[in-house]
């Protein structure tokens, strides 16, 4: 405990000097180059996304940015390009209008996280949707997504896609930091019932809650945690993977249950003292057993 207040104490005075530094980081450097990768991957997965769905063009998405190999998680389809393509160019005459706009984008260690808003219509609520793309050699090679429609109403009056967008500062060597803080906030209050604990430690006292079920504030999300069940070994929620970009964090999980897995995107923005300020959320019921044989996860 003694080491977590220190830490979040440095944090917390070092950010004046972290936001000058920032701004005369050297070209070059290994920072740089890292910088700089997390930007082009960015590009990728946002002009992947624009070319296939807002300008109606799959097959050049296709063509311009998967692997061939595409290894995919999305349980309707096949691995491979080539079944990515039709199935979208079909989504997209059934639904001619549609349109993805992405909120929010994170990368790291060539992961990739889109939070976007798609619509079938102008009219449409929408569907949010974390769609998670691990990159290799300037190409999406594996993608796994989760997605759920925008409800009509919401505990908190927010909505599962609106809010900050934007993060003013980067500092690679506070990342690790809230990948650590974001594992092991998941860990206590999905595995290990301690969500008080969770709360107090982690959560700021004026979070931003997009979760349709839960208010505004850490009161109403430990409210919401003590109703969830106490979980044996045998069916604990398995964190996937993390990213971490900027002051946001993103953790992909998956919890067993006896209807397939539930697949969870929890995506935390960091505020000044290194605790989680606002919260979204996409919760989606997995097939028993995917239609093509490609896990969730």
């Amino acid at each position: 405990m003694t080491t977590h207040i220190l830490r979040r104490t440095a944090m917390a005075a070092c950010i004046a000097v972290l936001l000058a530094s920032s701004a005369v980081s050297s070209a070059g450097t290994p920072a740089a180059a890292a910088d700089s990768d997390i930007d082009t991957d960015k590009r990728i997965a946002t002009d992947f996304t624009n070319l296939a769905y807002n300008e109606k063009r799959p097959q050049q998405a296709a063509d311009r940015y998967l692997a061939p190999g595409l290894v995919q998680h999305d349980p309707a389809l096949a691995n491979g390009a080539r079944p990515w393509a039709r199935a979208t160019a079909s989504r997209l005459r059934q639904y001619p209008r549609l349109r993805e706009t992405v909120l929010r984008a994170l990368a790291q260690d060539h992961l990739v996280v889109l939070h976007v808003l798609q619509k079938r219509t102008p009219a449409d609520r929408g569907t949010a949707a974390f769609e998670v793309y691990r990159l290799d050699a300037g190409r999406i090679a594996e993608h796994w997504t989760l997605k759920q429609t925008v409800p009509a109403r919401s505990a908190n009056g927010h909505t599962l896609t609106d809010g900050t967008t934007e993060s003013p500062w980067t500092q690679p060597e506070w990342l690790q930091h809230h990948t650590d803080d974001a594992r092991d906030f998941t860990d206590l209050v999905f595995n290990q019932g301690r969500a008080q604990e969770a709360v107090g430690k982690y959560l700021a006292p004026d979070l931003v809650q997009h979760d349709p079920d839960i208010g505004d504030g850490p009161q109403a999300y430990l409210d919401f945690a003590r109703s969830l069940p106490v979980r044996n070994s045998g069916d604990q929620l398995r964190i996937q993977r993390i990213v971490a970009d900027m002051k946001f964090v993103f953790v992909h999980s998956v919890i067993p249950s006896p209807r397939g897995p539930v697949a969870m995107g929890d995506l935390y923005r960091v505020d000044f003292n290194g605790k989680f300020a606002e919260h979204w959320s996409v919760i989606q019921q997995m097939p028993k057993r995917a239609a093509r044989g490609n896990a969730p996860n």
